[in-house]
This record gives C-alpha cells, structure tokens and sequence, in this order.
C-alpha cells in the first residue's frame, strides 16, 4: 500500500504533512507528499513550499504538472478562451486532479490519498465522507482534518513551530492560485496594503485579460455603474482595471463584502 498526501502550500494541507508525520510516519518511506504545479502560484509561493519540503518533509516532496497544459494556469485559459468560474473552476480539474491522476497510475501498488478537506470551507466539503473511493484514482481518498476548526489546523502549525504560508497574513483566503479566482474584494482591498504583492497581483491579471480577451472577474463583482465592459447584447462587466479604480475610490466601510478587522489576517495571525 502506498498512502500520497496532496500537497497545495496552503494551511490546510500544511497541516495535514504535520498529521501523517505524526501518524503514518516518516516522509518518503512511510508515505509520498505530492504537490501539484498550477504555474499561477505566487513569487513567494516556492520558497514557502521548499521551507515546508525542508522541515517537514525531510526533502522528499515529489512535483507533478499537467501533460495537456504544460504551460500552466495561462496555457489553459488561453486554450479554453474563457477564464475559470465558481461555476466552471475547470482549473481545479485540468491543473491538480489530472496530474494526480496521472501520477497515480505511475505506481505499482494499492494507493490510498490524503487530502485537506474540511467541512468548514464550503457547502459542498460540509456533506463529504471522511474515507470513499474515488473511481478516477482506482484509490481510497481519506480527508483526517475533515472536522477540524481552522483554529485546529493553525494550533498543529504552532504545535511544531511552522509558519503558515505569508500571503495569510496579508489577508489572502487562497494562497495556491495567485489570485485565486473566487479571489475576493476584501481580500483584494488588504493586499493593497503591500504594495509588491499588489502590483504582482494586478500584472497577472492584466496579462490574462489582454492574453484571453475577457475579464478575470465575474459580471457582478463590482457594481455596475463601475463597470466599463460590454458583452455584444450590451449586458456589462467590470475589466479589471474598473475593479482597481473601485477599491481605489472605496473605503472599508463602504464596501458590502467587508467587514473590518483589528488584523489584516483572515484568520488573525497577526502578532
């Protein structure tokens, strides 16, 4: 049998390499840590990922990409002519469970993966089962932190002195894709308070929406009077550079989808 355990840099797979190191044993022989390469991560992302495959994973982190999408991220909205949705994040699919997948049938044994899922994170992981086969894999798919708090997956960090993933503390809710594309506003408007991050940010998804033809964000992220976009039946949509000049022009207080925090975390990892 061998046990994988899905890696993305995120805190909630981070935890789950400190579970197995705790209970299946030690990384590389007892069990595979894999990471899936999306090429849209973050400038800080790889270092991060390198620190935890350094202290937690005692070197032995495997890598894989998508075959159909070698370029990644921008090679397949390019492709695909369209950017990924909420309701159609094909990105997901092509860019981590493929590549799983292909991975997966590289070895020659029984395999059981490990993921991060919590019912906490949505709907849809709120109904899932802690242990199922999943047909795709030819595997059992085990979720351990499936009822875990997220104050329990930052407790296992502390409990062996990691450090989450940075972009945490700059107020980013997803940090495997930068930006994510369920991104938020209030995530959107913290990170404007770190101006290298930012920029980043904005130059990516200018780059896509010159690259793709179509806007990064969905029709009613901002409001339409903000929103300079025309579909050919004249509906609107907001180009990215509508939504820099809102958060520009818009306090905390005057954005719906705020709250304000004493901490510019959305977990409060501030110190």
């Amino acid at each position: 049998m061998i046990h994988i355990g899905c890696y993305s840099g995120g805190k909630d797979s981070t935890a789950l390499m400190l579970w197995m190191a705790e209970n299946i044993g030690m990384p590389g022989k007892d069990w595979i840590a894999l990471h899936e390469r999306t090429k849209w991560e973050a400038n800080s992302h790889d270092p991060y990922v390198e620190y935890i495959n350094k202290t937690v994973l005692l070197g032995t982190l495997r890598f894989c990409e998508s075959k159909a999408y070698p370029g990644g991220f921008v090679q397949l909205v390019t492709e695909r002519h369209r950017v990924p949705s909420v309701k159609a994040r094909f990105c997901t699919e092509e860019l981590k469970t493929n590549p799983a997948i292909e991975f997966c049938k590289t070895l020659n044994d029984e395999v059981t993966i490990y993921m991060g899922h919590r019912r906490e994170e949505s709907d849809q992981r709120a109904s899932m089962c802690a242990i199922d086969f999943d047909d795709r894999y030819d595997a059992h798919i085990r979720k351990p932190l499936l009822d875990w708090t997220v104050d329990q997956v930052f407790a296992i960090h502390r409990k062996y002195r990691i450090e989450p993933n940075p972009l945490y503390k700059m107020g980013v809710h997803r940090v495997g894709c930068f930006p994510c594309v369920m991104v938020q506003l209030r995530e959107l408007k913290t990170l404007m308070q770190w101006p290298e991050q930012w920029e980043e940010l904005k130059q990516r998804v200018e780059n896509i929406e010159r690259t793709v033809g179509s806007s990064f964000f969905p029709p009613n992220y901002i409001p339409k009077r903000f929103q300079t976009g025309r579909t050919k039946d004249g509906k609107s949509f907001p180009w990215c550079a509508d939504v820099w000049r809102y958060l520009e022009k818009t306090t905390e207080d005057q954005l719906p989808l705020l709250e304000r925090r004493s901490c510019m975390s959305v977990y409060n990892l501030c110190e």
